[in-house]
């Protein structure tokens, strides 16, 4: 397995400290975007170099999914890779976060519009500063979701 893919779920399921744990997610992210053929943008030369296989990456993707689901953060590398499987558990995300972390669910609600979910409504201008509008937003949108669920 390439080394960086085996350090970021060994970061992930030890969760040793918040600075390791938040380079993971930024790594794991980095890896998302160019498993999907998005251009270098900043990446270290680890992420640049590296050459994960398509089963590496669903075990990476498996590895954040479990992070994200025991802590309640991480939608943001989620959010990266644009699959439409894992919005429940975004939408447990933003169900998690509407009273809690106004930026865990903006990027929630970030990574569920990259699914084309409608999250946002009509609302065109977006704000991570614009707390209690997402607050609202995303009320509605799992009221929505339930509805077309049930």
């Amino acid at each position: 397995m390439a080394p960086i893919v085996e350090n970021i779920i060994a970061v992930l399921e030890r969760q040793p400290d918040a600075g390791a744990v938040n380079d993971a997610l930024l790594n794991a992210a980095f890896l998302f975007e160019k498993s999907r053929g998005v251009p270098p943008c900043a990446w270290p030369d680890e992420v640049a170099q590296s050459s994960a296989t398509p089963e590496e990456m669903h075990r990476l993707r498996d590895a954040v999914v479990k992070y994200v689901q025991r802590n309640g953060v991480g939608s943001w590398t989620l959010g990266k890779c644009f699959d439409k499987t894992l919005k429940p558990v975004l939408v447990s995300v933003l169900q998690r976060h509407l009273q809690g972390d106004a930026g865990e669910l903006f990027q929630a609600m970030i990574a569920l519009d990259n699914l084309r979910e409608p999250v946002f409504g009509d609302v065109r201008s977006r704000s991570i500063l614009d707390q209690e509008k997402n607050r609202e937003l995303a009320r509605r949108y799992l009221e929505g979701d339930r509805a077309r669920a049930g």
